[in-house]
């Protein structure tokens, strides 16, 4: 039952306690329990948005879309969807041992912290990753805060490199009153050595979620419109390219939001997304070629489990892309131009390639919070976290470790790889080095 009553504070305040509730088993209110749940399920399902809008109509909206995931979710498991062929023994990377590098709550400037959106790696000695409005480094041995502007209320959720002293950072910064309020302004980073300096966004609204560079004159960033942009569903991505010097903005095809991109060579490129949210939002494909972006048909992907959240290419012609919503998600290729999919066992949100053909994909069903929409008050239910590991023949999943939900994966080998996540208050970085490879 919802209170019509209740103020956008009061939304945000419960989204605060239901994740409290989650995790110290201390039941909310049963007459505000929807509300908060339908808010933090919106949150937890990294729509990767900056802010949400907590209007009632919004948050029953969200209700509605989490109801559906739940009935995707038990049709899947009652054997409508195909099953994916189980791996034999012996095709398991069993070399392949993930554990936890670093888990901690710390907030290193006045920025905003909590969990990494993304990472990415330059070489064995050198990458980065991004948590709220905080970029973070590994040089070989450890992780630290790197030097970069202190913007308050920013979220950074993309992060590439062209080179060692060429990477780029962006996101969005939020200028509303209060959170979750405002349609927010995209925000871009630049490093070239020393600090990382704010650069001028060619777009006044919305958020970028990813960027990509295929050479230091050729990068690209995508995102979308926030929640709370008029007719948000209605509005095209966002797509933006450096071709050296400054930003540009690029004509985007359709309406959406994308989340994802991947170059696998200059001029060719693609990126993923949804139209619409959660459950009842469908894929978004987008596909770069002769100075053009169009939309590709995304007919043969699963239907119900939301839309594609990250893409990574072997070859311009040999691409992958995850993503899901709810506890269902999908696995889909291209090959040539053309998408299929099969079904994972919970949504994935980041993908990594190598040209060898190893992939690597990484998620999680964030906590269970479907379970707890039929079950009245909140039970601790714990993350259920998914690393699925491609041979290039099968895909197949691989022991994970008990802490955190990871969220994004980058690969310098295909046995040499960091995973980061955490939740909406704790860090979490975790990596795979194994003496003789993963196959």
């Amino acid at each position: 039952m919802s209170d019509p009553l209740l103020s956008d504070d009061d939304i945000e305040r419960l989204a605060t306690a239901y994740f409290a509730a989650h995790h110290s088993a201390q039941p909310l209110p049963s007459d505000l329990e929807d509300r908060a749940l339908a808010y933090a399920f919106a949150v937890r399902r990294r729509f990767r948005i900056p802010r949400v809008a907590a209007g009632v109509a919004f948050i029953a909206g969200l209700a509605a879309v989490a109801s559906v995931a739940l009935v995707v979710y038990v049709a899947d498991h009652a054997g409508t969807r195909p099953a994916a062929a189980l791996p034999t023994a012996a095709m398991i990377p069993t070399t392949a041992t993930w554990s936890v590098a670093s888990e901690f709550d710390s907030v290193l400037n006045s920025a905003t912290g909590g969990q990494f959106n993304a990472v990415t790696c330059v070489s064995s000695t050198e990458c980065w990753a991004v948590r709220g409005g905080i970029i973070e480094r590994y040089s070989g041995t450890s992780w630290s805060a790197a030097a970069a502007p202190e913007i308050a209320d920013s979220t950074l959720f993309g992060i590439g490199c062209a080179g060692a002293y060429d990477c780029w950072a962006v996101g969005s910064v939020d200028n509303g009153p209060m959170l979750f309020s405002s349609p927010g302004t995209p925000l871009i980073e630049h490093y070239t050595g020393g600090a990382w300096v704010e650069v001028t966004a060619p777009n006044s609204l919305g958020v970028l979620n990813a960027v990509t560079c295929s050479s230091a004159d050729d990068c690209w960033a995508v995102g979308g419109p926030s929640l709370t942009a008029p007719n948000a569903e209605l509005d095209p991505p966002l797509i933006d390219h450096y071709s050296g010097g400054t930003w540009m903005s690029e004509s985007a095809p359709g309406a959406g939001t994308l989340d994802g991109i991947a170059c696998p060579v200059p001029g060719n490129c693609w990126a993923v997304g949804a139209v619409g949210w959660g459950s009842t939002g469908s894929p978004l494909i987008a596909h770069y070629s002769s100075g053009v972006w169009t939309t590709v048909a995304s007919s043969n992907l699963l239907a119900g489990v939301g839309g594609l959240l990250s893409v990574a290419c072997v070859t311009k012609s040999d691409c992958w892309a995850v993503g899901g919503v709810g506890l269902a998600g999908q696995i889909a290729h291209d090959t040539n131009g053309a998408w299929s999919a099969q079904p994972a066992s919970v949504p994935l949100s980041s993908i990594a390639c190598l040209s060898s053909g190893v992939c690597w994909a990484v998620g999680s069903d964030a906590g269970g919070a479907i379970s707890n929409l039929i079950g009245g008050a909140p039970t601790p239910s714990p993350s259920i976290s998914l690393i699925e590991y491609y041979n290039g023949a099968t895909w197949m999943p691989v022991t994970t470790p008990p802490a955190g939900s990871p969220a994004s994966v980058a690969c310098v080998a295909a046995d040499e790889c960091w995973a980061v996540g955490g939740s909406s208050s704790t860090a979490l970085i975790e990596t795979t080095v194994t003496p003789s490879g993963a196959g």
